[in-house]
């Protein structure tokens, strides 16, 4: 290293008593100069912004520690420098108190890559709405509905920056969709996985076996185009959803985990930056510290995965982060704000459904039902090595890696012409239905009931409707062990969801433009002062 080759190198001089004193404007001109800036992500001279180093393309977000490692480092390459000179500026650098090094940072240049004002432009390689890009090792797998090939990873870094997070570090090799299908113990997994009702059997194993039905044909699809989902990292406007992994056979008296949705789920891992929350912590929105329960996404994250949500998930908390700009904070760190086209996808595994009925709800989620294999194999103590022969992702040798990130190139092709195929999910639907006029240690007596009087009550449809006691009434007398628990208003509550949620029905229809509540289709009749309620339930 030759220091005339290096602007504002050296930054610091030696003063009359010997002691190193640092030039700060040189050494603000010298770290701007090598890469470093701070990244902007909303309009406006006070929002917060993110330190980064641009390393011939390659983004690396810093710390105040990290940048005090990188002028340490520079400073012992450099070969130009006396051993007792490298000392003395690496004992000042080292000394340099957190304030100090806050100053600095704060008077670099800033960067944007939407041209805010006061900043400078920043080009960030992207995926978009028909092309993938992965970065390895050895070059760029690039995807598109009709071709999977690798590319030089210089045509991408000369159209704009990446980040470094993103370069997985394994040379690929691409394989055709015969060579996927074969001895790839992921891709295995997830058939097993994904079967209902398929008995085990080590000694005479037929991985075929149960893959014929159309509710395996479905959950398969499933799956995969949401696998292929997570891994793109292009945020479609109209399809921005969370991503759902739950057990087929879960229910609020018998949670089946074990089933393989949270080990499925976390191997985007390798794919995309993950950033991992605890569903089991995840704090409702009723609590201050809510907004910390993304405090570990990072803006090079490319997928946030909350792993086993608890029964009372409340998923409309989440609502504005699934669809808008993503905000981001760390207990003493600078809230950031992650634009809705840039914030990492989103999945989450569950043991439970997520409550909730209507179109708010059903937009933004994604729902593949692991089937119960892999739960039957532990209760009859079978080993997936057993079946699987290899420990994933432990177990890999250079040929699985390779199968493994084929298949995720598959699942990205197949999302890519077919966008998210939606599962068949009647038995999901009906226990979120449950839970939604139950609660969630519903059992479905209730609910039951109300379809079954929906169904069968010929004067609930008619032009002058039922009365509201009337209703009540019978169910009482069907149901007198529910007087207790269950009042006229929590039933008719109950019933105005179970038709919500049913396309078929309808709900007061001659009241439709006040409102899709029950208290905006209330329907009353009679003479002033003797008024009562009606019901009218139609079939649309």
């Amino acid at each position: 290293m030759s220091e005339n080759k290096i602007k504002y190198y050296p930054f610091w001089r030696y003063g009359t008593t010997g002691q190193v004193i640092i030039n700060s404007s040189k050494l603000i001109k010298f770290l701007a100069d090598r890469g470093f800036g701070n990244f902007q992500t909303q309009e406006g001279r006070t929002h917060n912004s993110i330190l980064f180093f641009n390393n011939s393309g390659i983004l690396e977000l810093h710390s105040p520690d990290s940048l005090k490692r990188f002028l340490i480092g520079f400073i012992e390459d450099d070969e130009s420098l006396e051993e007792s000179e490298k000392e003395d500026v690496q004992d000042k650098i080292v000394k340099l108190a957190p304030s100090t090094v806050g100053n600095y940072i704060q008077t670099l240049p800033l960067y944007s890559e939407n041209s805010f004002s006061d900043t400078k432009k920043l080009n960030i390689f992207k995926d978009d709405k028909n092309n993938c890009y992965i970065p390895f090792n050895n070059g760029v797998v690039h995807i598109t509905p009709k071709d999977i090939k690798l590319i030089d990873i210089k045509s991408i870094i000369d159209k704009g920056c990446i980040w470094e997070s993103s370069i997985l570090k394994h040379d690929i090799s691409i394989q055709d969709k015969y060579m996927v299908s074969q001895n790839n113990p992921f891709k295995d997994f997830i058939t097993y996985a994904l079967k209902k009702d398929v008995t085990p059997n080590p000694d005479k194993n037929d991985i075929n076996l149960g893959t014929d039905t159309e509710r395996y044909k479905s959950t398969l699809s499933a799956f995969e185009t949401g696998f292929g989902y997570m891994i793109h990292s292009y945020n479609p406007p109209q399809e921005q959803k969370l991503i759902v992994f739950v057990d087929v056979d879960s229910c609020p008296e018998r949670t089946e985990g074990g089933n393989g949705k949270s080990l499925g789920m976390s191997q985007i891992q390798h794919f995309r930056n993950t950033a991992f929350v605890n569903g089991k912590q995840f704090r409702k929105s009723l609590n201050d510290s809510s907004r910390f329960n993304f405090s570990n996404v990072k803006l090079d994250t490319g997928f946030v995965l909350i792993n086993d949500l608890n029964p009372d998930f409340d998923l409309t908390q989440m609502f504005s982060d699934i669809t808008d700009d993503m905000t981001i904070e760390g207990k003493g760190t600078n809230k950031i704000v992650i634009p809705k086209e840039r914030k990492p996808k989103m999945g989450a595994t569950t043991n439970y459904v997520i409550t909730g009925v209507g179109q708010s709800y059903e937009r933004r989620q994604h729902i593949v039902e692991f089937g119960n294999f892999w739960n039957k194999c532990s209760q009859l103590g079978i080993a997936t090595t057993d079946i699987i022969k290899k420990v994933i992702p432990n177990d890999f040798d250079k040929n699985d890696w390779d199968g493994f990130y084929n298949y995720g190139f598959i699942c990205v092709q197949k999302y890519l012409r077919q966008g998210l195929v939606k599962q068949s999910v009647s038995s999901y639907a009906k226990k979120n239905l449950v839970s939604v006029i139950e609660g969630i240690s519903g059992n479905g007596d209730v609910t039951e009931w109300i379809e079954n009087f929906v169904n069968d009550n010929t004067e609930i449809s008619s032009k002058d409707g039922l009365m509201e006691e009337t209703i009540y009434k019978k169910f009482t007398s069907d149901n007198p062990s529910f007087m207790v628990t269950w009042d006229m208003k929590k039933l008719l509550d109950g019933m105005f969801n179970y038709v919500s949620q049913n396309e078929k029905l309808d709900w007061n229809p001659e009241f439709s433009k006040g409102g899709n509540t029950r208290s905006k289709r209330r329907w009353r009749k009679g003479e002033r002062g003797q008024q009562k309620n009606f019901v009218r339930i139609v079939s649309v």
